[in-house]
């Protein structure tokens, strides 16, 4: 009912500003359902003003949700997901319809604490579409949110490099949602797939030097740059699992109830992973050696990787 609303109070522009635009002198919205073996989808598609990427930058720094230079980082896709952070709003005023700030952020939460999926298509004076994807069973996201499983495995990152690396890591985002549906990874990579009453991906990228810092911590002995290398993909594995591991016991007795596949390492300079249909969840960190980024992935399809 809130996405409804705002289509009404922000989408449609009044029918003199139709008119101008070579528009039908009356907006149209239109609400259609959908249901596939897996899946109950729910869109509302509107054909009035689209969403100004601009706009919603301008409107993000002024409210002081990101600072300036992490809002420049953003492609023109990222910044429109901002519409969906907490206490976001174009609106100068409130009023029945919209301009509060906290529709869209709790439209987003709810739909997470189904196992539900969203996406958003807009186009400057042609409209917007907001598609909702709900589970028609939603035993496999075992009553967890996205948001409760990302934090743990925030700090079980943030513990770990401490304590095994002796690297302080920093972060700004928890997390946020990514369009168009990939992943620009760092030069190595681990991705894990867990299976049963949970069905996501796992993805953990580091910049080089990280992860070989990781490596002469593991192994006491004095290394060569070269036996660093080749001890860094069973390194990576290791790691994998263990901040995997460790987060998973947050929840009692989710353990027994999934299965952790084998880690599939990449190490490439210029690597993305792409999902065609997927909600993707990252948290880009930093530390005093590099970048470092940890993703899950629900994925609706299989995902390709490319360089």
């Amino acid at each position: 009912m809130h996405v409804f609303r705002n289509a009404v109070d922000h989408g449609l522009e009044s029918p003199d500003e139709r008119l101008e635009n070579d528009k039908d002198e009356y907006g149209n919205i239109v609400v259609s359902l959908t249901s596939t073996e897996k899946q109950i989808v729910l869109t509302i598609r509107d054909d009035g003003r689209g969403i100004d990427a601009g706009i919603i930058r301008d409107k993000v720094v002024e409210s002081g949700i990101k600072m300036i230079e992490e809002v420049e980082r953003l492609t023109e896709s990222e910044v429109v997901q901002l519409i969906f952070a907490d206490g976001f709003s174009t609106k100068e005023d409130v009023n029945e319809l919209s301009g509060r700030g906290v529709g869209l952020a709790a439209v987003l939460d709810e739909l997470t604490k189904l196992g539900g999926f969203l996406s958003v298509k807009t186009e400057i004076n042609q409209g917007t579409e907001f598609s909702f994807s709900l589970p028609k069973e939603t035993d496999g996201v075992w009553g967890v949110s996205i948001t409760e499983l990302m934090q743990p495995l925030i700090n079980t990152t943030c513990k770990f490099f401490q304590e095994q690396a002796n690297l302080t890591v920093s972060y700004q985002d928890s997390f946020r949602i990514y369009e168009p549906k990939q992943l620009d990874l760092y030069k190595v990579t681990a991705i894990i797939n867990i299976r049963g009453a949970l069905e996501i991906t796992f993805i953990l990228s580091f910049d080089e030097p990280v992860l070989r810092e990781i490596v002469r911590n593991f192994v006491l002995d004095e290394l060569t740059f070269e036996e660093e290398t080749q001890y860094m993909e069973d390194v990576l594995t290791e790691v994998t699992n263990i901040i995997l591991g460790n987060s998973l016991k947050e929840f009692p007795g989710l353990e027994e109830l999934v299965i952790i596949d084998t880690p599939i390492s990449i190490s490439s300079d210029e690597v993305l992973v792409k999902y065609l249909k997927a909600q993707i969840w990252n948290c880009k960190m930093q530390t005093e050696l590099g970048n470092l980024s940890l993703s899950l992935v629900f994925p609706l399809d299989t995902l390709t990787y490319g360089e």
